[in-house]
């Protein structure tokens, strides 16, 4: 006998008795599972591989919006894969995802990349962008009980506390210091370092520790720099790069003169005292 169909596929609906007379839909549903590309022959792609090609490509849209490095790239893009494997992509938009993924790796690569340059490529809200980046590393991390993973055990992924160092140059640069640049530059880098000796950094977004640092540079140098200025570059407001500069006179170094400030080891303990 040669068989001439088999398993063919029909729209019309047929009904089949059961047990007792009862009437029953017959056959079974198709999942729309698979999809075929435009233009392209061959087999029909799952649509969850479609998904996924379409999410790295807007990767690196954003990355090449931002002007990335190839390696970032790269690395998100296998972060990226590792998130849908996690099923980390679903219901969530894929830009969204593309962009934690990147912000995971800049701040691994130690790239002066922060939330909000994201924000701006995408027109979206800095809270949107962060909650996605912090719920994406919770799943990396395995700290998403509802979500446990195999893959979490094994990501190897760590990302690091921001420094906020990292940030200084590129926001010393839209000040137009001019010659005064280099040294402004590396006044705010050891006062960032007194910050981390006294614990300020602890808990602070980097760009507001990098403007009051930018903010005291500047004046200790003689160059006329208003703290509308700092905000403006440091995208943040002037009540709360105040307040950071509050903190920093209730520190030790408040009560540094100019050449104890010099001299002084940042990493070294220092007593707060009137003398």
């Amino acid at each position: 006998a040669e068989v001439l169909e088999e398993k063919a596929m029909v729209t019309e609906l047929t009904f089949v008795a059961g047990a007792g007379g009862a009437k029953a839909l017959g056959g079974f549903a198709v999942k729309p599972s698979f999809q075929r590309i435009a233009g392209v022959s061959g087999p029909a792609q799952p649509l969850s591989d479609l998904a996924l090609h379409r999410g790295i490509e807007r990767l690196s849209v954003i990355a090449d919006r931002m002007n990335l490095g190839s390696q970032i790239q790269e690395a998100s893009r296998r972060m990226y894969q590792l998130a849908a494997q996690m099923s980390f992509t679903h219901g969530r938009p894929s830009r969204f995802v593309a962009c934690a993924c990147l912000y995971i790796v800049c701040r691994r690569k130690r790239s002066p990349h922060l939330l909000i340059d994201f924000s701006d490529v995408l027109q979206a809200s800095v809270r949107t962008l962060g909650g996605t980046y912090m719920r994406l590393l919770r799943r990396l991390l395995g700290g998403d009980f509802r979500h446990p993973s195999a893959f979490a055990e094994n990501s190897g992924v760590e990302v690091p506390i921001v420094d906020p160092s990292i940030f200084i140059e590129r926001f010393a640069r839209k000040l137009d210091l001019g010659t005064a640049q280099r040294k402004i530059q590396n006044t705010a880098m050891r006062l960032i370092q007194f910050m981390h000796r006294d614990w300020i950094c602890l808990g602070r977004r980097p760009n507001g520790l990098c403007g009051a640092a930018l903010l005291i540079s500047a004046h200790y140098h003689g160059q006329k720099v208003s703290a509308k200025d700092i905000s403006d570059i440091v995208r943040l407001g002037e009540d709360t790069l105040r307040k950071r500069l509050q903190e920093l006179h209730h520190t030790p170094l408040a009560l540094m003169s100019r050449a104890q400030f010099e001299k002084t080891d940042p990493s070294a303990r220092l007593e707060l005292t009137d003398g």
